[in-house]
């Protein structure tokens, strides 16, 4: 929702959350969040990608989709709710090799068995399922990490030519710059993002957004540990003495 800060803006905020509001539903954003925060009561996290899609739509569209919580992984230093403090944030996603090839033409799959090992073992879901089989049709799968995070860059604030807004320079181009009007400097976070197969680099840039695509949706949080947790953990020795 888009709420007024002004007198005569409660026209256009209306407009402007009715608009998001449409986005949203086209999205089934409603439908992807409400699995995340299952996800939360379950295990304590829940996490949520918005992406700009232009599969179904030349112009683009907003999708959201909810992630599975053992894909993600977010910085440990963060200790703010929803990690919002968190310097970046990490998704593995595993492709057939034909869509890697669609994705990626010309880059070759990397399929590090002894890191799929240990991630795969350290679900407890499938812990007792693994056999040869399994592992034959994993060795078809290549798995990419996505990398987001954010760099801290010293910018420059002048005044426009017409003088009716600030422009944001970098501060070596603006050490460079003859003449140019006295400024303000002031420090912003620059968002960036990379792919990764193994330890080769599919591609790298920056997010358009300024902000990670992935948001997180945490549950309580075990100072000690530096983890969170949901109603499971509270109701794990209850269920024991019931037993």
């Amino acid at each position: 929702k888009f709420y007024p800060r002004e007198v005569g803006d409660s026209g256009v905020n209306e407009l402007l959350s009715r608009g998001a509001e449409w986005i949203r539903d086209q999205g089934e954003a409603e439908s992807e969040e409400s699995v995340a925060f299952r996800d939360t009561f379950v295990c304590g996290c829940g996490w949520v990608e918005t992406v700009l899609s232009y599969d179904d739509d030349p112009n683009g569209e907003v999708i959201f989709n909810r992630l599975e919580p053992w894909d993600v992984l977010a910085d440990p230093a963060s200790t703010k709710p929803n990690f919002t403090d968190a310097r970046y944030i990490r998704r593995q996603k595993t492709y057939s090799k034909e869509e890697f090839k669609e994705i990626w033409p010309g880059e070759t799959g990397v399929f590090d068995d002894e890191a799929e090992l240990a991630s795969y073992t350290s679900d407890p879901r499938r812990a007792y399922e693994r056999d040869e089989d399994e592992k034959s049709n994993r060795a078809d799968q290549v798995t990419v990490s996505m990398y987001q995070w954010y760099e801290t860059e010293t910018i420059v604030l002048i005044p426009s030519p017409d003088g009716a807004d600030l422009i944001a320079v970098p501060y070596e181009e603006y050490e460079m710059m003859e003449g140019a009007p006295e400024g303000q400097t002031v420090r912003r976070k620059r968002y960036r993002y990379a792919m990764t197969t193994g330890h080769r680099l599919l591609e790298q840039g920056e997010l358009e957004q300024r902000k990670f695509t992935i948001k997180g949706i945490t549950g309580k949080r075990d100072e000690e540990k530096g983890t969170y947790y949901g109603l499971v953990r509270s109701m794990k020795d209850p269920q024991v003495w019931a037993n």
